[in-house]
């Protein structure tokens, strides 16, 4: 505990709000490089088991539809989707997640295209019945490339194909992440400073990683920009996708009914027609 309490005075100060470390642009070519796989697994771990039939459901999927997986991470929802049989794109800028899913998919036998690239290049035209954007992968840019992510994805869908945008809700994370919480696991002990700032309506994310007998071994940056419900209806309007429907969690799934200030975020919308 004394560790603890000596490393979050030392190195999670803030200062008017902010923590002291300065946000990069780019954060994120870090942030999902290097020993990535290994700090999810101490953070989070892998989730394996995903809500598979809430996204076929939702996506209206029918047997062989297309499916980009934007962002997909280490391919959970790639792989779960391509074992139902449907035809999957997994799209993601890391190369050691992307390895990771291309090794879980050849062991569970499963037939996954995944390629790497930033989401800002994609080239698809017309191709996809549906989009998938999962865990909170959409607000990582600047506001203009946030917005050039969407047109991208319009672009990507065929006509009346649908996007499912899971991202966070700006309310709830105003009104509940905004403090210093830590928790231990295994031999590691996990800091983390979550702060706001107000002119950019960007959160800021310090995570610190402590081994027990090696000290600090991760201190890195997370900065996302916090959308609104509404704001984000005029950016698909803009980038050509009708909204259709917006869900939150619940005890039983994710439910319209289930949206609300403090809920989770996710976003249903469909292109009307080619640009």
């Amino acid at each position: 505990m004394g560790l603890v309490l000596s490393i979050v005075t030392k190195t999670c100060s803030v200062h008017g709000g902010q923590t002291e470390l300065e946000f990069e642009k780019d954060w994120w070519k870090e942030y999902f490089s290097g020993d990535i796989v290994q700090t999810l697994k101490i953070v989070e771990g892998f989730k394996w088991n995903v809500d598979t039939d809430f996204v076929e459901e939702a996506l209206a999927l029918t047997e062989g539809s297309r499916i980009l997986d934007s962002a997909c991470g280490y391919g959970r929802f790639s792989i779960a989707l391509a074992s139902r049989a449907y035809r999957v794109t997994g799209l993601d800028f890391s190369a050691e997640l992307l390895k990771e899913a291309r090794f879980e998919a050849s062991r569970r036998n499963v037939a996954v295209e995944f390629v790497q690239d930033d989401m800002r290049n994609m080239k698809y035209d017309s191709e996809f019945d549906a989009v998938l954007c999962w865990a909170n992968s959409f607000g990582f840019f600047s506001d203009s490339d946030n917005e050039r992510v969407l047109q991208l994805i319009s672009r990507s869908l065929k006509t009346k194909g649908r996007l499912l945008l899971d991202l966070h809700n700006k309310d709830a994370v105003i009104r509940n992440h905004l403090r210093k919480t830590w928790f231990a696991k295994n031999n590691y002990f996990v800091l983390m400073d979550w702060s706001f700032d107000a002119r950019l309506s960007r959160s800021i994310l310090r995570e610190i990683i402590v081994d027990a007998n090696e000290g600090v071994v991760k201190d890195q940056v997370m900065s996302m920009r916090e959308y609104t419900l509404h704001e984000m209806k005029l950016l698909l309007e803009d980038a050509g996708l009708k909204f259709l429907q917006v869900y939150g969690d619940t005890s039983e799934g994710f439910t319209p009914e289930g949206f609300g200030i403090d809920s989770s975020l996710v976003i249903l919308a469909e292109k009307e027609r080619e640009r």
